[in-house]
């Protein structure tokens, strides 16, 4: 119920709010202008926090240290779209100030071909043609207006705050006509600067925890790729994988919150619905709801040893549904967790444990998790098995970037 009392109740508030605050921009000079644009983003903050505490009916998931909405990394830009309006546009925070863009196409318009894109991203068999052609259409529109800004400002990590069905839509397979964004960019989502962690961590020597189901339980399909996939990362994490009948919700709830891993890997189903309480990770024996999750793994960051990273590497939302992608999104705050790297829609079995095994590499060689996921993107997209970005784009790294 809560789903529509917000988008009825909630929404249409801030939808005329952001409304005023863009026209007060429009009629003003620069200096004013400036500030007229940071409330704009502090409202769009607002709003993406209300909606994820909304959608987990929780008031007390904000991280403790977050990030400032104005003094922003150098060589990083946060990109926020606005699809509220007829007309979307387009707010950029750079180290150097805030600036506002229009977007080339009406709202009805990007919604469709938003959602046509991702259609065609989660079938492998579509065509290049088909893709490109949607991919380069949809980089005109989400990224070519703020182009120019980006290649003044040095900038190497792009940083989206989505809405709506934006959050269904990988990033990473955006094309300039040339090649993927992917090859351009670092790409990070997060549900907004006051959402995400701001303190430093190395993962470069993180004790790690890995896991997974591979049998066919609870009416779900075996997953054959997951001893492999773990297998593959018990040499880089240091760690032994907790299987099958070892990978029970009382098991690993309790290895999770009573350890201190950095990092943990869970290989497994897991479903993200447009109702929080039908979201889980699945065990052997039963599902680990996302409120469990919570009152184990959670607990952690008040103890100063919060999680750094947690991987799903099976995961699915519902399918085409805008709130579900906010599930998958939220989750990290719901596991104390820094970041989340998970997909939009699951993968072929070899092509993750492939995409894994160089993302564990990169970040043990020291890169940030940015740096690493684009590595392991990068690699994939240069295979002609897996060079369709059905295998390379879902994935997602959401939340720190460090």
């Amino acid at each position: 119920g809560s789903t529509l009392v917000f988008g009825e109740r909630v929404l249409p508030v801030y939808e005329e709010y952001l409304g005023l605050l863009l026209s007060q921009a429009d009629k003003s000079t620069d200096a004013s202008q400036e500030a007229w644009l940071d409330r704009v983003q502090a409202t769009l903050e607002d709003l993406n926090a209300s909606e994820v505490l909304d959608y987990f009916d929780d008031d007390c998931l904000l991280p403790q240290q977050v990030m400032s909405l104005d003094q922003i990394p150098a060589g990083t830009a946060v990109i926020y779209p606005i699809i509220l309006t007829d007309q979307p546009q387009l707010l950029v925070r750079v180290p150097s100030g805030i600036y506002r863009f229009k977007v080339g196409i009406g709202a009805d318009e990007l919604k469709s071909r938003s959602l046509q894109f991702r259609e065609l991203l989660t079938d492998p068999s579509s065509s290049r043609e088909t893709y490109i052609n949607q991919a380069t259409t949809l980089y005109d529109a989400l990224v070519k207006p703020y182009e120019a800004l980006l290649e003044t400002e040095n900038i190497q990590t792009l940083v989206t705050v989505p809405a709506s069905y934006l959050r269904l839509l990988p990033m990473a397979a955006l094309h300039s006509g040339e090649e993927f964004l992917v090859n351009q960019y670092q790409l990070v989502t997060t549900l907004g600067l006051q959402l995400t962690d701001s303190s430093t961590f190395d993962s470069s020597q993180a004790s790690a925890f890995i896991g997974g189901v591979s049998d066919a339980v609870q009416g779900y399909v075996a997953l054959p790729g997951v001893e492999a996939e773990l297998n593959a990362l018990r040499l880089p994490l240091q760690a032994n994988p907790v299987l099958n009948s070892a990978f029970t919700v009382a098991n690993v709830t309790r290895q999770l919150s009573e350890g201190n891993e950095s990092i943990v890997h869970l290989a497994t189903h897991g479903f993200f619905d447009s109702d929080h309480a039908n979201s889980f990770l699945l065990a052997h024996d039963d599902k680990i709801s996302l409120d469990r999750l919570q009152s184990t793994v959670g607990t952690r960051r008040f103890t100063g040893q919060p999680l750094d990273l947690l991987v799903m590497s099976a995961c699915e939302t519902a399918k085409g549904d805008e709130r579900a992608a906010l599930g998958l999104a939220g989750v990290s705050l719901k596991a104390g967790a820094r970041s989340t790297v998970a997909s939009l829609w699951p993968i072929a079995d070899a092509a993750t444990a492939l995409l894994m095994q160089r993302f564990y590499a990169e970040l043990r060689a020291g890169e940030s998790k940015a740096a690493a996921l684009q590595a392991a993107q990068k690699m994939l997209l240069t295979d002609q098995q897996w060079q369709h970005p059905n295998y390379w784009s879902p994935y997602l790294l959401i939340g720190s970037w460090h």
